[in-house]
C-alpha cells in the first residue's frame, strides 16, 4: 500500500481513561479485536503513552472499497461505537500520528 492510499481513523476514547489502567489496556485489547472486522492494520495506545486519553487506530485505505467509501465506513464504525456504549470522537488522517487525533 502506497502513502496515498492510506487513509488511518484514530477513535478517542474518553470514558476509557477513567478506568483503571489494567482495565483499560484490557477493554482496549478488546476493542481492537473487534476493530479487525474493519481493517486488518490496528495500532492502539493505552491513556499516557502518547495522549491523555487511550487511543485506537485503523487503516482503512483497503477496507474503503469493500465499504463502498470511506464515509460509508467511517459511518459504520460510529454506529457500532455508539452501540457498544463507547464515547469517542473519530479523525481520519493520511498518517497515525497523535496530532491528527
Amino acid at each position: 500500500m502506497t502513502p496515498d492510499t492510506c487513509l488511518w481513523l484514530c477513535i478517542r476514547l474518553p470514558r476509557l481513561a477513567r478506568e483503571a489502567f489494567a482495565e483499560e489496556r484490557c477493554a482496549l485489547e478488546r476493542l481492537a479485536a473487534w476493530a479487525y472486522q474493519w481493517s486488518s492494520l490496528i495500532s492502539y495506545a493505552p491513556s499516557g503513552e502518547v495522549s491523555c486519553e487511550p487511543l485506537l487506530w485503523l487503516e482503512l485505505g483497503a477496507s474503503c472499497a469493500l465499504f463502498q467509501g470511506h464515509l460509508a465506513l467511517l459511518a459504520a464504525i460510529e454506529s457500532e461505537l455508539a452501540q457498544l456504549g463507547l464515547s469517542h470522537v473519530c479523525a481520519l488522517a493520511p498518517s497515525p500520528r497523535p496530532r491528527h487525533c
